[in-house]
């Protein structure tokens, strides 16, 4: 789990919505699994933390700038437009929590 705003922890279904309400996506339950619905007619689950081309489309949605720590090999930074970062030794989460925290500062 990873903090929020408030210092309290997010859980990954917390930073999956925050991901997904940020690009606009709806959301619903299909036999207790939370499915989205994005532009086309067609179903898909969203999974940003698990999938790279959706943690992709964060980045170029939002213009977020990602880098490897200089200082430490193993981070990754992700920088949104107001330059608070995100860092995590996995790139999808550290992009995932980026936009989820950008998202709950905005709500």
């Amino acid at each position: 789990m990873d903090r929020d705003k408030e210092g309290g922890r997010m859980t990954n279904l917390e930073i999956t919505r925050a991901c997904a309400e940020a690009m606009g996506l709806e959301r619903l339950a299909v036999n207790g699994a939370e499915v989205v619905i994005g532009m086309t007619p067609n179903r898909y689950v969203y999974r940003p933390l698990h999938d790279d081309a959706q943690a992709m489309a964060l980045v170029k949605r939002f213009r977020l700038e990602v880098y490897c720590e200089p200082e430490h090999d193993d981070l990754w930074l992700c920088n949104e437009r107001n330059g608070e970062a995100s860092m995590h030794a996995d790139l999808n989460r550290a992009i995932c929590l980026c936009v989820a925290k950008m998202h709950r500062r905005e709500a």
